[in-house]
Formats: structure tokens, C-alpha cells, sequence
């Protein structure tokens, strides 16, 4: 995703200061194909991912529909936000920024989320609690 973010950036910026890329627009396209297949498959599900491994069912019950929720809400955010960031920063910026936000994501993740394969929620909870 990142990659695909880094050349959406790079070809919005290169188009926003002059350079001719007739020809050239099945790039950010695909580029957004593969961004948004890799999302579906990997950022998207973590979420999810998470919320069955590390939480109990009576937990499940509650913290389900408030992700669903905050993450609705972010994506419209994003969406409604958009076309006034074009105009503030630029599209290629904001790719970049969207780019930067998801190699943080992946640092976070190796970094902070818990490796649970092969453990029960028992142990799952032991290991959060210290």
C-alpha cells in the first residue's frame, strides 16, 4: 500500500509542476487497484483480526460495533476532507501523507501488535495484562 500511495503521490506532484504525462495515466490507476486490493487483504482486516484474537466474547459484544463505528467515521472524515486538502496542500502531498500514515501503521504493528498464534485467549490476556 505504501508503495502504491508513494507513486500516486509521485505522479500527482510531477503532473502539478508541468512535467507531460500523456500516456502515462494507467500508472496511478493501477497503482490505486493494487493499493486498494492490498488494503482489503492486509490493513482493512487487522481490525477484525485483532478483535477476535484479543478479546473476550462478552468484550467482543461492545467493542465490535464501536470499531465499526470509529472506523466509518475516519473514512468519512477522510473523504469529506479531500477535496479541500487538494486545494490546501495538493493531491501528490496528500498521497504522501496517506503513504506516511501507512508505513507508521506497519511499524506499529510489528512493534506493539502481539504475536497470538497458537496461544489461547487465556494466554492472550496474561500477556496483555503485564
Amino acid at each position: 500500500s505504501a508503495i502504491c500511495l508513494t507513486v500516486i503521490g509521485t505522479y500527482f506532484s510531477l503532473k502539478s509542476h508541468g512535467h507531460d504525462l500523456e500516456g502515462h495515466g494507467w500508472i496511478p490507476l493501477s497503482a490505486l487497484c493494487i493499493n486498494s486490493i492490498a488494503f482489503c487483504h492486509g490493513t482493512a482486516t487487522v481490525t477484525w483480526g485483532l478483535l477476535g484474537e484479543l478479546f473476550t466474547i462478552e468484550a467482543k459484544k461492545v467493542i465490535a460495533p464501536v470499531a465499526q463505528i470509529v472506523s466509518h467515521a475516519l473514512t468519512a472524515m477522510i473523504v469529506l476532507s479531500f477535496p479541500t486538502l487538494v486545494v490546501i496542500i495538493g493531491t501528490g502531498s496528500i498521497f504522501y501523507i496517506f503513504a506516511t500514515a501507512t508505513v507508521i501503521d506497519i511499524v506499529f504493528a510489528y512493534f506493539f501488535i502481539p504475536e497470538t498464534r497458537g496461544k489461547t485467549i487465556e494466554e492472550i490476556q496474561r500477556d496483555l495484562e503485564r
